[in-house]
């Protein structure tokens, strides 16, 4: 048989029944039988079908990746495959066969078999930052580092004769408990606990450096100190500061407008006191 250049073949044989097998690079192989009846010139037509692979992703470890990319492609054509990490992860790198392809989050090649890879992610880490003020222990302490959506428990345990006074997260104010539950945690945290002496808190009628009346507040009371007020908190009986302002006065009106029926602590701070009152609204 001779090939020409446009890549017909011509076959010159006697009459009778022949195999054929056609294979080519980047085409699928074709065989298959002719029937030669004649000594006359004959036009076999032969369609040829392109080689297709399949390219395939494992995320690791499972769930932790969106892979963009994989399927069926043809013989040579270009492959470009992208990991989108899911929330609360980041991509690290590629691999095929156990060795190490690239750490860049798209790849892409071109295929001359079937691909199978694996990429390869982590859950991101976070530093929970735990500081403190005062007299008293927080545990645990110092700078830990969790996983995305860890959890972290966290206990208050004041020194003789003091109190826990605020816990601020992120340095929002979350009241004074004794201790404190982390859930899920999705960023850098920071956590201050502010451990002060205990100090009994007073009834408006009793002899102290600072009176609240009227108590019950039937309207607006007045705070009247000894001392300049630096900073007063109204604090509900969830230990939620739900009122903070700075007067720096001795005498102030409170605004009660906005509070429901109940009791609360009114913690007014100068320079080297802190005073408790409680307050009552009908």
């Amino acid at each position: 048989h001779i090939t020409g250049a446009n890549g017909a073949v011509t076959v010159v044989a006697i009459p009778g029944t022949f195999q054929y097998d056609v294979s080519h690079t980047a085409f699928e192989n074709l065989n298959g039988e002719v029937v030669l009846d004649t000594e006359a010139t004959q036009q076999l037509n032969i369609t040829l079908t392109y080689l297709r692979f399949l390219v395939s992703v494992e995320s690791e470890p499972a769930g932790s990746l969106l892979i963009i990319g994989e399927g069926e492609y043809y013989f040579g054509q270009n492959v470009v495959l992208t990991a989108h990490p899911f929330e609360g992860y980041h991509f690290l790198h590629w691999e095929k066969s156990g060795g190490f392809v690239s750490d860049e989050i798209s790849l892409s090649f071109p295929i001359y078999s079937d691909q199978h890879l694996t990429a390869f992610a982590a859950l991101n880490q976070y530093e929970v930052v735990i500081t403190k003020d005062g007299n008293g222990s927080v545990t645990p302490s110092g700078t830990l580092v969790v996983s995305h959506g860890d959890n972290v428990s966290l206990v208050f345990s004041p020194s003789d004769n003091y109190h826990v006074a605020n816990v601020l997260v992120n340095g929002e104010t979350v009241g004074n408990p004794s201790s404190l539950e982390l859930t899920q945690i999705q960023s850098h945290t920071t956590v201050h606990v502010i451990f002060e002496l205990a100090t009994a808190i007073h009834n408006s009628n009793e002899n102290t450096s600072i009176k609240l009346f009227p108590n019950p507040a039937i309207e607006n009371p007045l705070i009247k100190s000894s001392f300049i007020i630096r900073k007063i908190q109204v604090i509900d009986n969830n230990g939620r500061v739900i009122m903070a302002f700075t007067p720096d006065q001795k005498e102030i009106i409170l605004d009660v407008n906005a509070l429901s029926s109940g009791i609360y602590v009114v913690r007014a701070l100068g320079e080297n006191k802190v005073e408790y009152l409680k307050l009552v609204i009908p």
